[in-house]
């Protein structure tokens, strides 16, 4: 075996050898804890399959999950093989190149300019349901073939063929179209054969992860009898996006779909203190819907977990900002399981002069001002992009309604070489406004073909879009012209501007990035393949997390994985909290997951909370009146309008609701 990368097996553990060093002639299935070093295992593999077995690696697909885990297996790679002749990117990407190749250019639609479109077509045709639902709706239905049970069927149907229409209009896909019409593609049998030839070996990282598509798309490339060299690397106790079509199951029945697989557990982790470990495997062995494993540290046992329960989310937030200060804040991560609990920490942050960032916020790609000029880039491709046309048209000044409804009609009639300022008079333009759209009309011609630092150049000149910024958004300018900055450094690297604007559009759907030297503040759903020395868990009531949704429909495993993910991000320090009162939720009790840790003893339990709901405090409904402000644990504040014998109705803000009097939970302000 050659020098380095002999060396560098010769470091693994005996689990990761066997991992690294397994047959090519037979499926592998690898089961790696959190922890356990599995990147290194997939990078290590791929460098034995070629420097080894003499694989070429353009016949070698591996597949990851999101750009930063395909820049990592890249730069790990480059010291053992030809990383530029690897076949390396997340499933998205490299099925995005097979339509190319299959189909020819096609422009992709980024999560932004979906909701646009179907923003457009709930208004368009006033329907009664909110964009933001339906938008979640399609790509449910797109990933699993399920209508969720809060959209009418009938309604979905017919919106779901209309956004279908405008993007067959444009020639464009919408981020779950790409699998979709990648999965068609290889259904075909020559396609399919063509492909399962060209990958001769395939890997896949975080395979709990998986939805449907996403494992068909390899099943077809490698599922096939005379085929099946798969390497397969994940974790179901590490499965926590359901919420976006992810099927654990999936990977826990493996060996159903790739017969005769090897099965090899990862279960030394490198990266938590033991003391950390052994709250993570009492948890999750409560869970029934896996294989069992047992993680151990490499590290020994380090300080024992803290645990603290105030009255109050102030009185915790406090504590998290005192606690904090005895630490690097760069070595800190504040976790909770929803956005809203951030506030709280971040005034106390505040108060104390700590930093901080929030991860997942709104992140580069989907910056206005970024926004902006990808869409003259989309528009100058592909005029019959209506959604880039409306960002285009929103960014020029002096664009009244009536210009802009006779622009998109000129616009969207004929090719930009035919428009010329006799059609845009045609439609009524005059004087300075007839000025203002011939101008944007050449600009939009002239662009076509330049490459994209060239054309984004031009459209920053032509348009004055620095002052654009500079008018529009006096106080935060100097950040969006660095922002604008950024992205002509980005366009400078391409040549070929639909490859740059799709690259965007993938980095935008998928990658959340931490950002600076600070406590990082982040949902447990974010903080999936991060670490810190130092983690804050905050929030640990029943109803708050677990969740109070995922217990009503009986959805804890999910809720237990995801505090797994949450404790196994520290490495050296844990701190978890609960509160008697948070917002307007008072008397709750503490999670059932702190029990099932063996961080509160069994004897100190109350009772076991078997709905959260019934923690919100009721009142007795028959004393309800019209005019009663009162709380409900899903649709929060709202006015009693009626009450009518055994029903009574309340509006909320997303509209009136009627309960039966002996079931709402219902509590008056």
């Amino acid at each position: 075996m050659s020098g380095s990368l002999s060396e560098e097996i010769s470091r693994l553990n005996p689990s990761q050898r066997e991992a690294v060093l397994a047959p090519i002639d037979r499926p592998i299935m690898v089961v790696a804890g959190a922890g356990s070093g599995k990147t290194r295992v997939l990078t290590l593999r791929v460098a034995y399959l070629v420097r080894e077995i003499g694989i070429p690696e353009n016949s070698i697909l591996a597949v990851t999950f999101t750009n930063k885990a395909t820049d990592e297996m890249r730069e790990r790679l480059s010291r053992f093989v030809n990383v530029k002749r690897l076949n390396v990117g997340t499933f998205h990407s490299i099925a995005l190149r097979i339509i190319r190749e299959e189909t020819g250019d096609r422009v992709v639609y980024d999560d932004e300019d979906s909701r646009a479109l179907v923003k457009e077509i709930v208004e368009k045709g006033n329907l009664s349901v909110k964009p933001r639902a339906l938008r979640l709706a399609i790509t449910r239905y797109k990933n699993t073939g399920r209508i969720p049970a809060n959209v009418d069927r009938t309604l979905f149907l017919s919106a779901y063929e209309e956004y279908q229409r405008r993007l067959k209009e444009a020639n464009a896909l919408d981020f779950d179209d790409i699998l979709i019409e990648a999965v068609r593609l290889l259904e075909g049998e020559d396609i399919r054969e063509k492909y399962a030839k060209r990958f001769f070996y395939v890997l896949v990282d975080e395979y709990q992860d998986t939805n449907p598509l996403q494992h068909r798309m390899i099943k077809l490339i490698a599922g096939a009898p005379n085929h099946r060299r798969v390497f397969v690397v994940g974790d179901e106790d590490q499965s926590i996006y359901a919420f976006r079509g992810a099927d654990f199951t999936i990977f826990l029945n493996f060996e159903r779909d790739f017969p005769e697989a090897i099965l090899i557990k990862l279960e030394t982790n490198y990266r938590s203190t033991n003391q950390i470990l052994n709250l993570a495997n009492r948890l999750i062995g409560h869970n029934r819907q896996r294989r069992g494993k047992t993680l151990r540290s490499h590290s020994g046992d380090g300080p024992e977990p803290v645990y603290r329960r105030f009255y109050s989310e102030r009185e915790e937030a406090d504590w998290v900002a005192r606690t904090v200060r005895k630490h690097d804040p760069g070595s800190v991560m504040v976790l909770y399981r929803a956005n809203y609990l951030s506030k709280a920490v971040e005034d106390a942050l505040i108060r104390w002069g700590i930093p901080y960032t929030v991860v997942g916020d709104v992140s580069f790609y989907q910056r206005r001002e970024v926004k902006d000029l990808i869409a003259y880039l989309r528009l100058a491709i592909n005029p019959g992009d209506a959604v880039a046309l409306d960002r285009v048209i929103s960014t020029v000044e002096g664009v009244g309604a009536k210009t802009a409804q006779i622009l998109k009609e000129a616009l969207t009639s004929k090719p930009f070489t035919e428009v010329g300022e006799e059609e845009l008079k045609a439609g009524g333009l005059r004087g300075g406004r007839l000025k203002t759209a011939a101008k944007l009309v050449n600009l939009l011609r002239e662009i076509e073909d330049y490459p994209p630092h060239r054309a984004l150049v031009r459209v920053i000149e032509e348009m004055d879009y620095f002052g654009y910024l500079q008018r529009k958004f006096p106080e935060s300018y100097e950040s969006r012209r660095d922002n604008v900055s950024q992205l002509l450094n980005m366009a400078s690297e391409y040549t070929d501007t639909l490859e740059f604007v799709n690259q965007l559009s993938l980095l935008s759907s998928i990658d959340t990035k931490e950002k600076g030297n600070a406590v990082a503040l982040m949902t447990v759903h974010a903080a999936k393949g991060l670490e810190r020395e130092t983690v804050f868990v905050i929030g640990l009531e029943e109803g708050t997390f677990p969740h109070y949704r995922a217990l009503d429909e009986g959805n804890v495993e999910e809720e237990r994985r995801l505090a797994y993910v949450a404790i196994t991000r520290a490495k050296r320090h844990l701190y978890l909290s609960s509160v008697e009162v948070r917002g307007w939720r008072d008397g709750l009790e503490p999670s059932r997951f702190l029990y099932e840790m063996g961080i509160i003893g069994e004897d100190r339990r109350k009772k076991r909370v078997t709905s959260a709901r019934e923690k919100v405090g009721k009142v007795k409904n028959s004393t309800l009146k019209k005019g009663d402000y009162v709380v409900h644990d899903r649709y929060g504040v709202g006015r009693v309008l009626r009450v009518d014998g055994e029903t009574v109705t309340v509006l909320f803000s997303v509209g009136k609701k009627t309960f039966m009097k002996d079931r709402a939970k219902l509590r008056r302000l």
